[in-house]
């Protein structure tokens, strides 16, 4: 059922309309059906013009008729016999058993039934050209390809539809038919003269252009064979035509110019805005300022890196599992069976392999295929030369700086390859070696640094590379996911839609898949530029390395201070109060009538506390003072150590607030601890006696 379909949409897809007006009729799609692999053999040599005449013909299909009646059993000879009364009876029969056998072949029934049913079709009227093309269209597709016409070396086709062309010259079908029968042969001149007559008379007829592109295919002329495929695509479809394009992106050719553009010049405003609703988003990346903000907006970049990796990845192969299955076992095994000339057998090598084959070779098997109604088959060829077109223009936008890029990597490797095997890093190894560890980490803070500019420098150069672009990639997709909708967007199969919005899916993430592959490697290369010398960090103090000797105990001596007060008092008047230092002790005193003082005694600490009673007087620099009382003495502990009277008479000449005055009195000293002693002082020169 799946050929009989494809018969009949390609027939009225691809047929000329002036020999549409009889019955249904065999065109090259169908016969295109026995040979779809596009399988180039060497060229046969020129035969020349054939002259077939009218009974040569009837000998040929008798010929056939004698072949396969005998070999039929007694039901399926009672139809072929009331066929021929039928054909007595009425001549106008012939057209109506022709096209039944027509539709009896396309659905593979009856075996050789429907040859001998176009034979006697033909030969009720044998200058018909249209019965003529559907029997030599039903032997080409069903006959034993060993029945040959061994008279001229050529067989039982061309022959058919040679003579087809005497009655029809000018009939593209019958022209195309003629050209595939050459191609059987690998007689390729013969098919390219018939097959660019029939566009000579018919540039619309697909079937023509479909030939030529096997021609083409021949010559290795992969860029012409795609051009007639797109001219084929536009008018009809046929399954080989996807093979046909799939041999010619294998010799290089890709479609290289946008083939929908005139197409679509008269496409109504209720289109275009049904189109407006269905919208690709892209993201927006920010310039980052530097290397660590972009490290810093990774996780930001993580979500959309493995959406693409995944769907990209993942995703093809399960659209390849679920539309493409032949294709993608056919590729799994060509994969599985190559060789490599120093690859060595290991009996565990291949037991891995064979593991992960049968591990692949399940999961594929998990996925369930889906088989496309051949319906829509014309729509979704011409979205595959579409993605084709796409393809070429966004692997043409990733190479206007590839050269760039390459360059910048290989600087960025080599002079961190360099940097490794500097002096400066030897040298530190070597401090490592010697466990010299503030040596060795300053100068891996130094080889950071360096290694960090690198970075810093390649960050800069492939940011504004990349940013580029993914500008010039999101016009050409925002384009394609256009077009894409324009050329196949209206289906209303649930399997050719899904087939639709996958393809686009997977075109926009493949298409983005260089971009997030960057984003989740170079991160990580990135940081760890900061610790290319990994035994120091960016904020480690290496002062707690140094390597500082052991000081030996110092034990300084005390010598004896001089003082600058030696036999002398220094005071300072201030009025009432007066301030006296000498080198032993510092003195307070308040004089006017009855005062006080308080002295300390600068190198032992005993302080005296002093109750006086006298007069201090004085006029420009000259004073004088009398004073007499008790004086109260404590330790440096502040414990009580004695207490005494003391009676003073002095005169005091100076300057300003600072003046040097003598004094000659006496004092008793009483202690309380020891026998009573007497303290008489002359002038600060003492003299001491014991009662």
């Amino acid at each position: 059922m799946r050929i009989y379909a494809g018969i009949i949409i390609t027939f009225f897809g691809c047929s000329s309309l002036s020999l549409l007006a009889r019955d249904l009729t065999i065109n090259s799609a169908f016969t295109n059906e026995r040979n779809v692999s596009f399988t180039v053999g060497e060229q046969g040599g020129d035969k020349g013009d054939l002259k077939i005449t009218k009974e040569d013909f009837t000998k040929l299909c008798q010929k056939q008729i004698d072949i396969y009646y005998d070999t039929f059993d007694l039901i399926e000879k009672s139809r072929i016999n009331s066929a021929k009364e039928r054909l007595k009876v009425n001549g106008a029969y012939a057209a109506e058993l022709s096209a039944i056998a027509v539709m009896a072949s396309a659905a593979s029934t009856l075996e050789k039934m429907p040859i001998v049913m176009s034979a006697l079709a033909v030969l009720s009227d044998p200058v018909d050209p249209l019965l003529v093309n559907n029997f030599g269209a039903i032997l080409r597709a069903l006959h034993d390809v060993d029945v040959k016409q061994i008279s001229q070396g050529i067989d039982d086709p061309i022959l058919i539809f040679s003579y087809a062309k005497t009655l029809a010259p000018h009939s593209p079908m019958i022209l195309t038919n003629l050209g595939n029968a050459y191609i059987d042969l690998n007689m390729y001149a013969e098919a390219e003269e018939n097959y660019r007559e029939a566009i000579k008379y018919d540039d619309f007829f697909c079937a023509a252009h479909e030939g030529m592109a096997r021609v083409y295919l021949h010559k290795k002329d992969s860029r012409r064979a795609i051009d007639e495929l797109i001219k084929a695509g536009k008018l009809g479809f046929s399954a080989s035509m996807r093979k046909g394009f799939r041999e010619a992106v294998k010799g290089g050719g890709h479609v290289d110019a946008p083939f929908w553009e005139e197409d679509q010049q008269g496409e109504d405003q209720g289109e275009q805005e049904k189109s407006q609703d269905d919208q690709l988003k892209l993201p927006v990346f920010p310039k980052w300022v530097s290397r660590e903000a972009f490290i810093f907006s990774l996780p930001n970049l993580v979500e959309f890196s493995q959406d693409v990796m995944e769907k990209s990845m993942a995703g093809g192969l399960q659209f390849a599992a679920t539309y493409h299955a032949d294709e993608l076992e056919e590729a799994l095994d060509d994969y599985e069976t190559d060789s490599y000339p120093d690859e060595e057998d290991d009996g565990d090598g291949d037991d891995e392999d064979n593991d992960l084959s049968e591990d692949d070779s399940s999961e594929m098997e998990s996925i369930e295929s889906v088989e496309l109604l051949p319906s829509y088959g014309q729509k979704l060829f011409m979205l595959e030369l579409v993605n084709d077109y796409y393809t070429q223009k966004i692997e043409q936008e990733y190479n206007k700086n590839s050269a760039r890029r390459k360059m910048a990597d290989d600087i960025f490797q080599k002079e961190l390859h360099n940097l490794k095997e500097s002096g400066e890093y030897k040298q530190m190894m070597k401090y490592v070696l010697e466990n010299d560890y503030y040596k060795s980490k300053q100068l891996a803070r130094d080889i950071n640094k360096r290694a960090s500019a690198l970075a810093d420098d390649h960050f800069i150069q492939w940011r504004d590379m990349t940013l580029e672009t993914y500008r010039g990639l999101k016009i050409l997709l925002y384009e394609y996911w256009n077009v894409a909708y324009q050329v196949a967007g209206d289906m209303y199969d649930q399997d050719a839609v899904n087939y639709f919005n996958d393809i686009r899916e997977l075109t926009v993430n493949i298409s983005l898949l260089p971009i997030a592959t960057d984003f989740s490697l170079l991160p990580q290369g990135y940081a760890l530029a900061d610790y290319f010398a990994p035994i120091v960090t960016k904020d480690e103090d290496l002062n707690q390395y140094k390597n500082s000797p052991v000081k030996k105990i110092e034990m300084p001596e005390k010598e004896v201070d001089d003082c600058p007060f030696k036999d002398q008092k220094v005071s300072f008047d201030l009025g009432a109060i007066g301030i006296g230092i000498t080198c032993d002790t510092w003195e307070l005193e308040f004089l006017q009538g009855i005062g006080g003082s308080f002295k300390r005694n600068i190198k032992n600490g005993d302080t005296e506390i002093t109750v006086l009673v006298g007069v201090k007087a004085g006029v420009g620099g000259v004073s004088a003072a009398a004073k007499q009382g008790l004086t109260v003495k404590f330790n440096e502990a502040g414990d009580f150590t004695g207490w005494a009277v003391k009676s003073e008479v002095g005169a005091k000449v100076g300057m300003g607030p600072v003046s040097v005055s003598k004094s000659i009195g006496f004092s008793s000293d009483i202690g309380m601890v020891s026998s009573p002693r007497t303290k008489i002082s002359f002038g600060g020169v003492g003299k001491e006696t014991s009662n």
